[in-house]
Parts: C-alpha cells; sequence; structure tokens
C-alpha cells in the first residue's frame, strides 16, 4: 500500500536506539492512535539520518508517504497484521493541537 492513500495521527510510545548491522542500521518506533491502536514503524539505513533526531517519544506526529507491509510476527510485540516503513518521501511531523482541543490530546489515551 503507498503511503499517498493514507495519513495517520498518533502518538510516538517506544522510540528504539540504533541498531547497526551489515548493511547499515535501524531504529523502530511504536505509534498508538486515538482509538488505541498500536503500529511499528521502522527506519532502515536510506532514513536513519533523515528521521531519528526528528522523532520524540511522547510527542504526536501526523505521518503519510509511507510504505504499508505484513509485519513480520517473529520480530514485533505489536498486535498488528501490518507495519510502517519510512522511505525517503515520508512525512512526518509534529502535531501541535489547537487551543480548544489541548486538553483532551494532551489526556486521551493515546
Amino acid at each position: 500500500m503507498s503511503g499517498e492513500d493514507w495519513l495517520i495521527k498518533a502518538r510516538v510510545t517506544k522510540k528504539g536506539k540504533k541498531v547497526s548491522y551489515s548493511n547499515g542500521c535501524l531504529f523502530k518506533i511504536e505509534l498508538i492512535d486515538e482509538e488505541g491502536t498500536q503500529i511499528e514503524c521502522t527506519c532502515y539505513k536510506d532514513t536513519f539520518d533523515i528521521f531519528y533526531e526528528k522523532i520524540d517519544e511522547g510527542k504526536i506526529y501526523t505521518l503519510t508517504k509511507a510504505q504499508m507491509t505484513h509485519a513480520n510476527k517473529k520480530f514485533t510485540s505489536i498486535q498488528n497484521d501490518f507495519r510502517i516503513i519510512f522511505t525517503t518521501y515520508t512525512e512526518i511531523k509534529e502535531y501541535v493541537p489547537k487551543e480548544d482541543e489541548r486538553q483532551s490530546v494532551e489526556y486521551s489515551k493515546f
């Protein structure tokens, strides 16, 4: 599924450390949306430098233009059939709530 078909708003509940391997490095993040749906995202070597410093645990972001693929249940604890892979086209922006929605966003379950 192409990332141009969807946009999600979710909180980063976990940001993993840099993992190095023979071809480069990666890091993973876990997201949760307002409905409580969790999904894992992975940034590989070509996107690591773009996104690692840009993403902070606990903050809310909007995300689009990433690759959606089937999750390998052997390598994740997230109960979702899919995972997100960041590409060089992925857009992620910190979500700043409007004043009238600030309290509900800060205290919501996500």
